[in-house]
């Protein structure tokens, strides 16, 4: 998780939307990695705190509630991140461009990974614990992924990510 803010800081630093400033694409970057990180967070806690002595297809219904409020914090992410626009820097359209793809192809994969966890069966355990471990399997690729995209070389970007508090606070796992 750090990791992936950390990525998504750095790639805040790097590029954004036609004709907006560096600081103001890079507040726009940071504060839907925030929100995002939250999101995910909350969600994760929650699924963590419920009892594992509930039923199969209440565990099963958590489940799916987490991983839709994964897949949707991920959604909403991706359109902050393109109503941020494009940064008026050197290679600002194309980080941009990256950073909203790899958003919404986290959007879709993840849909698709909670269309498969209402498919979990709850007739045995065994039966769900290996349906369970594919789709956590696929929501883990899917996050891996966005933390393997690398921000261009930008020092307008970078140094605005510096200056801002949000995205300071991502890049030190706050």
């Amino acid at each position: 998780m750090v990791a992936l803010c950390t990525s998504v800081a750095a790639l805040a630093a790097c590029g954004g939307s036609s004709g907006v400033t560096a600081a103001s694409y890079v507040r726009s970057v940071c504060t839907a990695a925030a929100t995002w990180k939250n999101a995910i967070v909350g969600a994760g806690a929650r699924l963590q705190s419920l009892s594992a002595t509930t039923s199969l297809p209440q565990t099963k219904s958590d489940y799916v509630a987490f991983v839709g409020t994964v897949a949707n914090a991920t959604g909403h992410a991706a359109h902050q991140l393109s109503a941020a626009g494009t940064p008026s820097v050197s290679g600002g359209k194309s980080v941009a461009s990256t950073l909203v793809g790899t958003f919404t192809g986290a959007e879709n994969s993840l849909s698709r990974a909670q269309s498969d966890a209402r498919a979990i069966p709850t007739t045995s355990k065994s039966a769900f614990n290996a349906a369970a471990n594919k789709v956590q399997t696929d929501v883990r690729n899917s996050l891996t992924h966005m933390s393997s995209v690398t921000p261009a070389n930008n020092s307008q970007l970078r140094s605005a990510a510096a200056n801002d508090s949000t995205c300071k606070s991502l890049a030190s796992g706050g």
